[in-house]
């Protein structure tokens, strides 16, 4: 593939380790990094170097890796801050937050991953997951909301792309289930992971519709010591359903700007 004459090679190279960084946090070392993006050591060094000169990463001493800093995050928050859409919904997510005492969630998708935008945990409960976090599609039940309601075309690639890795035995592990899981989905109206990112936590997600489009899927994550999937389904789904028709009626009359596609 040709590259186009204004591309910069070290800034991309610069931001690929920005990116490497931010989505194993704290667990990477200089080697790691350079193998990971088939870079010698050296140059590794120098850009790892420019970003800790500029704010943008630090190094953790224990065990010699980095990880983002508090610029970096902040950069993040403020482009999550730019989604007007967000604030109506989390009003509304809040509310179901208070009646339900669960974590309650929010994404958008990005490629094959899922963006947490919105966070309510459970008092004294800690389920994985924070505002900037991205996460696997195929694991989450947001992702797989927002999966099954994409054109067809663009579900089976993005799916076919998918280097499923399972991180449970519950974890599904073919294109082929996938695809049909996202089917099944698409016609009941909700999404289940059940115990497939963690083994001991379940959710289930519906989608938020704006002009007629999704631009985001909200959650209800349970222990699964708490709930069964079919109680879920009976005593929880309906009250996100009524959540969803209130944040989808609010949307459509403000003067919110639509997500980009």
């Amino acid at each position: 593939m040709s590259v186009p004459p204004y591309f910069n090679l070290s800034l991309a190279k610069g931001l690929a380790i920005l990116e490497l960084i931010a989505a194993r946090n704290g667990a990477l070392t200089l080697t790691d990094i350079a193998r990971t993006l088939n870079l010698d050591k050296a140059t590794a060094k120098r850009f790892l170097s420019t970003l800790i000169d500029l704010g943008y990463i630090t190094s953790i001493p224990v065990g010699k890796t980095f990880a983002v800093s508090l610029k970096t995050v902040q950069l993040g928050y403020s482009a999550l801050s730019g989604l007007a859409w967000r604030e109506i919904a989390r009003a509304y997510l809040e509310e179901l937050h208070n009646e339900i005492q669960e974590t309650v969630s929010a994404s958008t998708l990005d490629g094959d991953s899922i963006l947490y935008v919105i966070r309510l945990p459970k008092p004294g409960v800690y389920i994985h997951g924070a505002i900037g976090m991205r996460r696997p599609a195929y694991i989450s039940s947001m992702g797989k909301m927002l999966l099954a309601l994409e054109p067809n075309d663009v579900m089976t690639r993005i799916v076919g792309n998918m280097d499923m890795v399972p991180l449970t035995p519950y974890t599904l592990r073919s294109h082929e289930a996938l695809l049909l899981e996202l089917e099944q989905t698409k016609l009941q109206g909700y999404a289940v992971s059940d115990q497939e990112f963690s083994e001991f936590t379940r959710s289930i997600a519906v989608p938020i519709i704006f002009r007629n489009r999704p631009v985001a899927a909200f959650n209800v994550a349970v222990l699964v010591e708490n709930y069964t999937l079919e109680q879920l389904v009976e005593t929880v789904l309906p009250r996100m359903r009524h959540y969803a028709r209130q944040i989808s009626n609010a949307l459509d009359q403000t003067e919110c700007e639509l997500p980009p596609s």
